[in-house]
């Protein structure tokens, strides 16, 4: 792809984003956490692992289209969690804390991304690290609580 086709799906990927902040915090109220940290786990990881024998602008346009509608409804998910299980007591350290386990595995998934393509390739670790985010994302759909809105609770 030439720079201007780039920047056009990249923009349009945006897009899709944003316009999915507002909804995607609206099904975390109202049907509970589990319903957006699984499916942007899987839409993520899933179009991290097609994106390599991915070969026209069509093609990457709309894996990344996809991938933008994973990370629009993700917008907000992990600190929202924290938000979630973060003690009465405490709760400004706890966050604290939080935050710098998210940016240490956000960071740690660009050393994954590093040690896999100097040793395979940059596709090699797309597929691999979108395998991990299938595999969290199963971890997610087990271990989340499910949200009741009737009760203005977690059921379990």
């Amino acid at each position: 792809l030439d720079a201007a086709q780039t920047s056009l799906v990249f923009a349009a990927a945006a897009l899709v984003e944003v316009v999915l902040f507002w909804p995607a915090g609206t099904v975390m109220d109202r049907h509970g956490r589990v319903w957006v940290a699984v499916p942007v786990a899987v839409l993520l990881g899933g179009g991290l692992v097609v994106l390599p024998v991915t070969t026209t602008l069509a093609g990457v346009a709309v894996v990344a289209l996809v991938m933008g509608v994973g990370n629009g409804i993700g917008s907000g998910i992990v600190m929202t969690l924290g938000a979630d299980a973060a003690p009465v007591t405490g709760r400004a350290p706890f966050l604290g804390v939080w935050r710098l386990l998210s940016l240490v595995g956000t960071n740690g998934a660009a050393l994954v991304v590093a040690g896999v393509a100097a040793v395979a390739s940059i596709a090699a670790a797309s597929v691999v690290v979108g395998g991990l985010t299938l595999v969290g994302g199963a971890w997610l759909a087990r271990w989340l609580p499910e949200y009741d809105p009737r009760r203005g609770g977690e059921a379990t």
